[in-house]
């Protein structure tokens, strides 16, 4: 599915403030074995609408044979799979939702909260480098 449809459909349906985004992630097994087990365990294993009766054990056992042979990555020794997350999330208006205040009727301010914390930190900790900072010693400025 085409990441672009699936952005185009979410507008559709009236979602607002759509996020959609996409994950790959290749993950290698020793042998498609393991590869099935793990689609098995995720309930990854049956995505079609109509639920087949079974697979023989020498037609799972020559696909595997073949799969191996096909697909083995030589560099890391096992069979490479490719997973893709396709995550999204949307924002849909409701009336009950709260509605912003209007500018500039806030009881306090957030300078004054910001002076309060500063007020209540220990004095030794002031010392310490915060994130994102970039701390040069004596040494280092000669």
């Amino acid at each position: 599915m085409d990441i672009t449809n699936l952005g185009n459909l979410f507008a559709r349906v009236g979602f607002n403030l759509s996020t959609i985004f996409r994950e790959r992630l290749v993950l290698h097994f020793e042998t498609s074995l393991e590869l099935l087990e793990l689609l098995q365990d995720t309930g990854e294993n049956e995505a079609l609408m109509s639920k087949r009766m079974g697979i023989h054990k020498d037609l799972l056992m020559a696909s595997v044979a073949i799969y191996d042979n096909l697909f083995r990555d030589v560099k890391s020794g096992g069979v490479p799979s490719t997973f893709e997350f396709i995550n999204f999330c949307g924002w849909r208006y409701n009336e009950a939702q709260p509605k912003p205040k209007k500018r500039g009727s806030a009881q306090f301010s957030l300078k004054d909260i910001s002076k309060e914390i500063e007020q209540q930190v220990p004095q030794d900790s002031k010392n310490r480098p915060q994130y994102g900072e970039i701390v040069v010693s004596d040494d280092e400025q000669d």
